[in-house]
């Protein structure tokens, strides 16, 4: 009935993890280096009273189950602020922007490991690894053929040639 991961230095949490545990009441993941968050983590959670996922480097929370009445409740306690749920908007492969409260999608030839993130990730040609690209706070449609229209502008965006950081 209760779940402490926290200060576990967990990076990352498989989907389907918590399919078993269906009579959690309370949910600890603070203090960790969550990113981002698989969709779905949290819909085998009908009964979860409490979730605290405070002090990871996420921008909000997708999925949370409605039963959940205390959420971060112990952020201010421990110094850190609360994380904010995410938007219906939120799914993989898009960034949660905080001063605007929304997600965007990720630009072409980038993407994330889940929901909630703040950076997109882009794949390196020489190597497994993957770095940071910063988000942009102007949402983005679905690409054709490379190319993206942003906003409400007639410009459009071709699809990064290198796998540095995107300009911000």
């Amino acid at each position: 009935r209760y779940l402490s991961l926290n200060r576990n230095d967990l990076t990352a949490l498989p989907e389907g993890i918590f399919a078993p545990l269906t009579e959690l009441r309370y949910l600890g993941l603070y203090d960790n280096d969550l990113t981002a968050l698989p969709e779905g983590i949290f819909a085998p959670l009908t009964k979860l009273q409490s979730l605290d996922v405070f002090g990871n480097p996420l921008g909000c929370v997708q999925g949370a189950p409605d039963s959940v009445t205390y959420f971060d409740d112990s952020a201010v306690y421990y110094g850190y602020y609360e994380t904010a749920r995410c938007g219906d908007n939120c799914t993989q492969h898009t960034v949660y922007v905080p001063n605007d409260g929304v997600c965007v999608q990720c630009p072409y030839g980038t993407h994330t490991h889940g929901v909630g993130a703040l950076n997109c990730s882009v794949l390196s040609p020489t190597s497994a690894a993957t770095t940071s690209a910063p988000y942009t706070s102007t949402p983005l449609p679905a690409t054709t053929a490379g190319h993206a229209t942003w906003g409400n502008s007639a410009a459009t965006t071709s699809a990064p040639s290198t796998s540095t950081p995107l300009p911000t």
